[in-house]
């Protein structure tokens, strides 16, 4: 009798684990891989990511807002300040302007750096990499187990860099600045089961998912030479200040894609947006084959400037030049054949500085981004 009663537990065990399930490193990003995502900003009230252990999910209502985000990783040497990273093997190029650069190893994804406009309002252009680096994908990955990651990254603003109007606040007189971001995530996976969302259903683990982040600016003051917290006075910078961030992701291993990101509100739990996973399944380009790629000659230039389109297949694209703030400047709209890959264009009308160039498809998928830099006799 125990005998049998040992060995019913144990099946009732063994298919209660086997019904799980579980994140291997296969939905980890490659290069090659295109995220593609869409966002619904207004989503119905039927829209619930709530319960524990086993559950289903109906989140067919869902619709979305605006363009489908795509997200193509590369790897980390197309990127335009690959040099300032070097130990990163990967990078998501984000709007042209934004470049997030990864480590991968046999069981984590990290995000060790960034470049493009810094996070807290400043207005400037940043290389940052991460003190700590921040945690984008683990394996494995199974119900019931509990993350708690840090990640922390910092860097130098001289004074001449800050706006006057922000200068003004500070009571002192400073030489320059230092930002300070740190992040603590706490996830717990506490469900699973099955998801459907536009256009397919999928098995998936929930990460419920806090994450308190803090950004800080520090100022070397200028009679002492003292480092001073100016947070409070810089308080109404968008990205400075304390700010709890929860939502819930949901991930299967036969996709890249979160298959749904839920962001709730951090005290009443109210859904205020989901991203979701778009469908069909998101396509792979060749990563043997010839990267598509935009260059500028002269580079420096001050006026006349040649683009030269290499790997770039019949179509159509557009050229975006970005300034430091990821603001687009300039840009233009070309059906590119066999015999127009080589295209002269006059800047004249920018100013001397530092700049992103940036070739996009008719997708608006990014293919490639180099510096440009716009000189002046």
């Amino acid at each position: 009798m125990k005998k049998t009663l040992l060995s019913s537990v144990f099946c009732f065990i063994s298919f209660f684990l086997l019904a799980q399930p579980t994140l291997s490193s296969a939905y980890f990003v490659e290069a090659g891989d295109i995220l593609i995502t869409r966002i619904d900003k207004n989503p119905p009230t039927s829209i619930s990511p709530q319960g524990t252990g086993e559950q289903t999910w109906d989140f067919s209502a869902l619709h979305y807002d605006g363009t489908t985000i795509s997200d193509t990783f590369s790897t980390a040497d197309q990127g335009a300040n690959s040099s300032f990273f070097p130990d990163a093997e990967l990078v998501l190029i984000r709007n042209g302007s934004i470049e997030q650069y990864y480590n991968v190893t046999a069981d984590r994804q990290e995000l060790i750096g960034y470049a493009g406009n810094d996070p807290v309002g400043l207005g400037i252009f940043v290389n940052a990499p991460y003190d700590e680096p921040a945690l984008f994908r683990s394996a494995p990955v199974k119900t019931f187990d509990n993350f708690n990651f840090s990640s922390s990254v910092s860097f130098a603003v001289d004074a001449s860099q800050i706006p006057d109007t922000l200068l003004d606040k500070l009571p002192l007189s400073i030489d320059s600045a230092r930002v300070s971001i740190t992040n603590n995530q706490v996830i717990y996976v506490d469900a699973y089961g099955d998801m459907t969302i536009p256009g397919g259903t999928y098995n998936v683990l929930r990460l419920n998912t806090t994450e308190y982040r803090q950004n800080k600016i520090f100022a070397k003051l200028t009679y002492n030479h003292e480092w001073k917290d100016v947070t409070a006075y810089l308080g109404s910078l968008p990205g400075v200040g304390k700010d709890t961030i929860k939502h819930y992701d949901f991930y299967t291993d036969s996709e890249k894609e979160p298959i749904a990101q839920v962001y709730v509100d951090n005290n009443t739990e109210e859904v205020q947006n989901v991203v979701f996973k778009a469908n069909p399944v998101s396509p792979v380009f060749d990563i043997h084959a010839p990267h598509p790629n935009l260059t500028a000659y002269p580079n420096p230039v001050e006026n006349e400037v040649m683009f030269r389109l290499d790997n770039v297949p019949s179509g159509k694209y557009t050229i975006k030049i970005y300034n430091i703030l990821g603001s687009s400047v300039w840009q233009k709209q070309y059906n590119v054949h066999a015999d127009n890959k080589l295209i002269w264009e006059n800047l004249q009308d920018l100013r001397k500085g530092t700049y992103l160039l940036s070739l996009i498809d008719e997708n608006n998928v990014t293919l490639s981004t180099q510096r440009l830099i716009v000189i002046r006799p």
